[in-house]
């Protein structure tokens, strides 16, 4: 099959780790990887998923190095991100309709009740895009998190729809290598987070739906990159999900 042999030159390209070297960064990552406050943990993740220099020499040499259970499989999630990735890259050119790489559902979210009724006619709904899932491999990896509430596109708010169109109708009007700035609500926080976009095809031929696993070309070259370089992981312990668009 063609499209399993496109896959099949990616996968040895990038099986190769033979290239320039790469200038090992002044701070270990394993360190706040390791650290006991979550969100220096997830800031240190989301370094390595947008660090698009890492090499397969410096994952994997930090993947034997680390010592506890989750430090390598955040490790595996960015050698799977960075694997898919360049994958993508090679196999996707930047044209067509955009995506950003998400799973989510859109959300309506009452005013709060107000004791005196002249005020609670001038509250309005909150209505937002909620991130399930961030799928490897795409550009929201490292910058969107699940439970991420999108509120607006570029300053375009999601308005009073209630279905998932709304959040897809939005995202059609960009096409593939544009940037995308989402307004997010985090944490009580709210962020303006620029997104470059990539392919929308390469969803399809990557995710299969609704449950979002790998279709079988990219599975199969994921695992076969993943057995070579990472042979010490416990298959039974997946890695963490950033958990379409």
């Amino acid at each position: 099959m063609k499209a399993l042999a496109c896959l099949a030159v990616v996968s040895v390209v990038l099986l190769s780790v033979g290239g320039p070297a790469v200038a090992q960064p002044e701070h270990n990552p394993l360190v706040d990887l390791a650290a006991e406050d979550f969100e220096i943990r997830q800031e240190a993740s989301d370094a390595l998923y947008l660090d698009e220099t890492l090499s397969t020499e410096q994952l994997v040499g930090w993947y034997a190095q680390a010592e506890q259970p989750e430090v390598r499989q955040r490790l595996l999630a960015v050698a799977r991100h960075h694997f898919l990735r360049q994958m993508r890259l090679d196999t996707f050119p930047a044209e067509g309709p955009g995506s950003i790489g998400v799973v989510q559902s859109m959300q309506i979210e009452p005013p709060p009740i107000d004791a005196d009724p002249k005020a609670q006619r001038n509250r309005t709904t909150n209505t937002f895009a909620l991130v399930t899932r961030v799928l490897e491999g795409f550009p929201a990896s490292g910058r969107l998190h699940p439970l991420d509430r999108v509120v607006a596109l570029d300053g375009q708010l999601l308005g009073a729809a209630n279905q998932n169109q709304r959040f897809e109708d939005l995202m059609g009007l960009y096409q593939a290598g544009d940037t995308l700035t989402l307004t997010v609500q985090r944490n009580g926080e709210s962020l303006d987070i620029e997104i470059p976009l990539a392919n929308r095809n390469a969803l399809g031929a990557m995710y299969a739906f609704p449950e979002f696993g790998l279709t079988p070309d990219f599975d199969v070259a994921w695992t076969e990159y993943r057995q070579q370089h990472f042979p010490l992981v416990d298959n039974n312990l997946a890695p963490p999900s950033n958990d379409p668009e």
